[in-house]
């Protein structure tokens, strides 16, 4: 009982510790004072994507990644999680991306509730928060590959790509 606590502490002291070093990019001072909503950007296949920060359970790193026969391709696995079974969903190969040349141990798993399930989301790398108000986001265009992309946000050069979560459990 005690190790597990002890584990259940650190993976939450490497949950908070990734967090404290992410960076916050602000849109703009007269933005932050209107209706803006955190996101979590991170890169996937060198695409920026963005995913609302309440979505966000955890962020874990170095977890070891349990492969399943006969899932979709694009299910990595599952982990456990302090005693909850996780499926991983790779972010590239649902998008009809090529697989990660990285290990799982060189990879970021993004934790998020929707919708009460929760799944991980598998992406090269975790960057910043951005603040963002609605105005922001415009719908992406209509392509059959981006159907898990619900919008498109462009802030000081950068296109990030709005990932909608409740897609990705259909």
């Amino acid at each position: 009982m005690h190790y597990a606590l002890i584990k259940f502490i650190g993976g939450l002291k490497m949950s908070m510790e990734i967090l404290n070093n992410v960076d916050t990019v602000e849109t703009s001072v007269s933005d932050i004072t209107g209706n803006t909503e955190e996101y979590l950007a991170f890169i996937s296949d060198g695409l920026s994507y963005v995913v609302s920060v309440s979505n966000i359970v955890e962020i874990i790193m170095n977890h070891t990644i349990t492969h399943l026969p006969k899932v979709p391709h694009f299910i990595r696995g599952i982990i456990n999680l302090r005693g909850q079974v996780i499926p991983i969903i790779d972010v590239r190969l649902r998008m009809n991306r090529p697989q990660s040349e990285l290990s799982d141990e060189e990879v970021c798993v993004i934790v998020i509730n929707v919708n009460d399930v929760l799944m991980g989301l598998l992406v090269e790398k975790v960057s910043h928060i951005v603040n963002l108000m609605p105005e922001h986001i415009t719908p992406p265009p209509t392509n059959k590959h981006q159907e898990l992309v619900s919008g498109i946000v462009n802030i000081d050069g950068s296109v990030y790509l709005l990932l909608d979560c409740e897609r990705l459990l259909q």
